[in-house]
């Protein structure tokens, strides 16, 4: 599926704040507002396609995720095309100067959504037959002896 189709003409695009693994974009357009997030070497391509695969799995769960929309795989690259979340992230609002008070409630609100999301059923996609952490030490085990962190 062609990402430039499903957006559509953008009217405007915004840059948030940047991990190291992904660029990525918020997207105002006819369509509505998209996050476009762009992987573009290992291991981060394999991580986002993990990302397009959990979110697909948790579109049935009552969490406050996004909602797939596509996955665009190159050979050396992936795009994953989403729906944006209304709001502000957190970091930019407690950059603003902001009262006690109010930063109180929001990293509040921020520890039950997280609660919420660690508290829910696991759907039956995401269960594995080896504990999480043991694949993330043999993944992380793997990357380190080949370079790829």
């Amino acid at each position: 599926m062609n990402i430039c189709d499903i957006v559509d003409e953008v009217r405007s695009r915004n840059t948030p704040p940047q991990g190291m693994t992904s660029l990525v974009e918020l997207l105002q357009t006819e369509r509505g507002k998209f996050a476009l997030k762009l992987s573009e070497r290992a291991p981060f391509v394999d991580w986002l396609k993990r990302e397009a695969f959990v979110l697909q799995a948790l579109e049935t769960t009552h969490l406050p995720v996004p909602r797939y929309i596509a996955l665009d795989e190159q050979a050396d690259s992936a795009s994953l095309l989403m729906s944006a979340l209304p709001g502000e992230p957190l970091s930019e609002l407690l950059r603003r100067g902001i009262s006690a008070q109010v930063r109180l409630d929001l990293l509040s609100q921020f520890g039950e959504t997280l609660a919420s999301i660690h508290s829910a059923p696991q759907p039956q996609l995401l269960r594995a037959s080896r504990p999480w952490l043991q694949r993330i030490l043999d993944e992380g085990r793997f990357n380190l002896e080949h370079g790829l962190c």
